[in-house]
């Protein structure tokens, strides 16, 4: 069944957008904060869609939140965290980071890290789910994982 006749026999799902293999994750799933392709791919799509970000809740579009968008925010362990973003600066040629994990621990831990703070982040997102609790799904990687 080709994609447009999918569409006309029921509404696209959000399991259709995740598993699409004609399009690249980074144009089926966009990251608003991103130039390309950002929220210039996210306008063209139409009905679901599905947008990544690592804005905390209070840089989202004001939209995200009065046009009932619903919001699946998952937060991974600090531990985990620490030890995964401490390989991933490692690994990127223009972070060029050479220290010890240790040090990478002290610095994110007082929030000197890019993308930090790690807890405000997360609190900032409990706040919003207070007042729109339908409208935000909290979850944590490690339960996604183990259901």
């Amino acid at each position: 069944m080709d994609k447009s006749s999918r569409e006309d026999s029921h509404p696209i799902d959000l399991t259709d957008i995740v598993q699409n293999r004609d399009e690249t994750m980074e144009i089926r799933c966009p990251y608003i904060e991103h130039v390309y392709p950002g929220l210039k791919e996210v306008t063209k799509r139409k009905g679901r869609r599905l947008i990544k970000t690592h804005l905390p809740s209070h840089l989202l579009p004001v939209s995200a939140l009065e046009n009932g968008s619903k919001i699946i925010y998952i937060y991974r362990n600090p531990k985990d965290v620490i030890v995964s973003y401490y390989h991933f600066a490692r690994m990127l040629t223009y972070a060029n980071y050479k220290g010890t994990l240790d040090k990478f621990a002290r610095s994110f831990m007082k929030d000197c890290a890019p993308y930090s703070p790690y807890f405000p982040h997360i609190n900032g997102y409990l706040r919003q789910k207070s007042k729109n609790p339908t409208q935000i799904l909290i979850i944590s990687y490690e339960d996604i994982k183990a259901g």
